[in-house]
C-alpha cells in the first residue's frame, strides 16, 4: 500500500476546479474559466430583442454566477414538530418497527436484534 493520502470527493472536485484548463488560451483555472462563461451568459440579459429562450438562459447563467460568487441566498426555514419522550426499550421498538415497515414485513418486531 503506497503512503499516498486518499482524497475525498470534495477535495477532488476542488483541486480538479484549482489546476490550469490545458485547454484554455488564456491559462486560467477550470474555475476562473467556469465563472467567466456564466458572467459572459448572463450579460446577454442586456442585449435587446432576445429571445424569451434566450433569456430564460441568461437568467440562469446570472443566478448562477451570483450564487457562486456572492453565496446562496439563505433560504428562512420554518419547522414544527413533537417531541414526545420515550423509555429506551420503547424507543427501540419503534425502530424495529420502522425498519420493518421499510422492509416490507407484516409482523411488527419480527426483526431480532444480534
Amino acid at each position: 500500500m503506497s503512503g499516498r493520502k486518499k482524497l475525498t470527493l470534495k477535495e477532488l472536485r476542488e483541486q480538479h476546479a484549482a489546476e490550469i484548463d490545458p485547454t484554455d488560451s488564456q491559462q486560467r483555472t477550470r474555475y476562473r474559466r467556469t465563472l467567466d462563461n456564466l458572467y459572459r451568459c448572463g450579460l446577454k440579459l442586456e442585449e435587446p430583442g432576445i429571445s424569451d429562450v434566450a433569456r430564460g438562459s441568461a437568467v440562469k447563467a446570472a443566478i448562477d454566477y451570483c450564487d457562486r460568487t456572492g453565496g446562496k441566498a439563505v433560504t428562512p426555514l420554518d419547522v414544527t414538530g413533537t417531541v414526545t419522550h420515550k423509555s429506551t426499550e420503547q424507543h427501540v421498538e419503534s425502530i424495529l418497527e420502522n425498519l420493518s415497515r421499510l422492509k416490507g414485513e407484516t409482523k411488527p418486531g419480527s426483526l431480532k436484534v444480534n
